[in-house]
């Protein structure tokens, strides 16, 4: 039997959209029920469980809990992504960088009954002064970090591509150091 690890960033069309001047309320969150529902059956047929990093908004509507708590009833992990998916989550101060952490794990543990102890930052965009914040939130591992030779190559790529909007939406993966 082959081992790996699967890990989802369950990012919904209105977090990437939003810098296209469509509202995420266009989507209603109709995008996360039917994406989990696919992964969902997909997984079940291939006996895979997997890590969902869920950001903290998504889990608001009733129709989104109930689609988390299935995965959580088939044994998936639910992680943090921050509340709102702030794509230069390494730019906020401390504060609001605890504030985004604190607000989504508050809401993941009212939804689901369970304390996440699993952080994704948004776009692998980390410090390590997060580090220091997930520490003191008593989280046990930080999945931010995507170590690969096409870091630098993908970071550019997606600064280019994401020209026309300000600098916080167009860093990620951290800084190139």
């Amino acid at each position: 039997m082959l081992k790996g690890a699967i890990t989802i960033d369950l990012d919904t069309l209105g977090v990437h959209l939003k810098g296209h001047g469509l509202k995420r309320k266009q989507y209603d969150f109709l995008d996360f029920k039917s994406g989990m529902e696919n992964l969902l059956k997909f997984f079940d047929e291939f006996g895979i469980k997997t890590t969902l990093f869920v950001i903290g908004k998504d889990l608001i509507p009733a129709q989104n809990t109930e689609t988390i708590l299935k995965a959580v009833e088939k044994g998936h992990e639910i992680a943090n992504h921050s509340m709102n998916h702030v794509q230069g989550f390494r730019l906020l101060d401390k504060q609001e960088k605890e504030k985004e952490l604190q607000q989504a794990e508050k809401i993941i543990i009212e939804k689901t009954k369970i304390k996440p102890v699993g952080f994704r930052a948004p776009g692998w965009n980390i410090n390590d002064e997060m580090v220091e914040i997930l520490k003191k939130n008593n989280y046990l591992y930080d999945s931010s970090i995507f170590p690969s030779f096409l870091n630098i190559p993908l970071k550019i790529l997606h600064y280019l591509t994401m020209s026309s909007r300000p600098f916080s939406d167009r860093t990620t993966l951290g800084s190139l150091k």
